[in-house]
């Protein structure tokens, strides 16, 4: 028997020595060279199933050649259709000018004076953001690919006015987000730039049927941006003002509260119970002359606390203040001089005279006290809502 594919001899059921390759016959036992015993189940030679896996193995290999071409045939029409057919090519220019023409549109109608406010800048921003990323993703599909023949300087400006648009929106964002950045100014001739350039490539730019150029003008942007720099430094210097002025006025308040503070301090530590001080003298525990000393040094107390209050700087809104305080003063030095003249009149033995302004002067003295305690009332009221506005 024969192979019929190489023509070699075939002794059906022979088995090979696993040792030293020897062919022996089927029924043998022992390899006739080196004596190994045979092993069946890995050794035994089977010419049917040799024929069948090399019948196998050809069509494979025929199989895998076929499916090789229709791989490469198949990428070799992707490319053809999607890079060297001239309609797709041109269908990227249209999509292009599509994406140049929103965001164009987007973000000249948004920055026209008055339309920026301060609760919409974010969600603007945003909105500007997702438009150069679609123009970004544009820019990769040009940048990628060759361009197509006879379209080699098109493409090369359709790239550079993509760059622009996208350089254009991200200082845009920049701008809107941070008006008062130290380098806007910079970033607004870049704009200015950057949008001459585009109106002149999308003009530059010409293929079938699609007209590149923009609906809306674009060289208006540095323009209006430069309005909304404008008026946001204009509300920053008010801004700046405002806060000085808040801040002088509060340095103001903060020093006449202090004065106040310290006026209070002197009015509390000179006063005087003149009255307890009367009961004394009648029972002999004080001399004429240390009563009248006392009497002296508690209107020259209130005399110097008058004086100092009524020379106060008063910031806007406490003048009333003053004047409450003032007013106790005021009343506080009559006492005085009341109880002044009823000593002098007890000390000349004018008693009934004495006891009338002795009465008169209690009554003074209520009323001083409830002057001053609606006094510190409000005064205290007052101090914590103006230090704390």
């Amino acid at each position: 028997m024969f192979c019929p594919y190489c023509g070699a001899a075939i002794h059906q059921g022979e088995w090979k020595c696993r040792s030293c390759a020897t062919l022996n016959d089927k029924d043998a036992k022992f390899c006739k060279n080196c004596g190994e015993a045979q092993d069946h189940d890995s050794h035994q030679f089977n010419i049917d199933d040799y024929i069948q896996r090399f019948r196998e193995y050809k069509y494979f290999k025929h199989i895998m050649i076929a499916l090789a071409l229709l791989i490469v045939s198949i990428a070799g029409s992707s490319y053809y259709f999607n890079n060297m057919n001239e309609g797709n090519y041109l269908k990227m220019y249209a999509e292009a000018h599509r994406s140049l023409n929103d965001a164009t549109s987007i973000v000249v109608t948004n920055t026209k004076p008055g339309a920026i406010k301060p609760e919409n800048a974010e969600e603007l921003s945003k909105q500007l953001q997702s438009e150069k990323d679609e123009i970004d993703e544009e820019m990769k599909s040009f940048t990628s690919r060759k361009p197509f023949a006879g379209y080699t300087a098109q493409h090369e400006a359709m790239i550079e006015l993509l760059q622009k648009e996208s350089s254009v929106l991200e200082t845009s964002i920049q701008v809107i987000k941070s008006p008062l950045n130290e380098d806007v100014d910079n970033a607004l001739n870049e704009v200015k730039d950057n949008t001459e350039q585009i109106k002149n490539l999308s003009g530059q730019i010409n293929v079938s049927n699609t007209v590149m150029t923009l609906d809306d003008d674009i060289t208006v942007l540095p323009a209006q941006l430069k309005a909304y720099v404008t008026e946001q430094r204009k509300l920053e210097e008010e801004r700046k003002r405002i806060e000085a002025e808040k801040q002088a006025r509060l340095n103001e308040l903060k020093t006449f509260f202090a004065e106040m503070d310290e006026a209070i301090e002197r009015y509390n530590s000179a006063k005087a119970d003149t009255g307890g001080m009367m009961e004394s003298l009648r029972n002999g525990g004080m001399i004429w002359a240390d009563y009248f000393r006392v009497l002296n040094q508690a209107r020259n107390d209130r005399e110097g606390v008058r004086y100092k209050v009524n020379n106060m700087k008063c910031p806007q809104g406490t003048d009333q203040l003053r004047k409450d305080f003032l007013q106790v003063l005021d009343d506080s030095v009559r006492y005085c001089d009341v109880m002044k003249i009823g000593a002098n009149l007890q000390f000349n033995r004018y008693y009934a005279s004495a006891y009338q302004k002795e009465e008169e002067a209690k009554k003074i003295n209520e009323n001083v006290q409830k002057e001053y305690a609606a006094f510190i009332a409000n005064y205290n009221e007052s101090k914590s809502s103006m230090l704390n506005e």
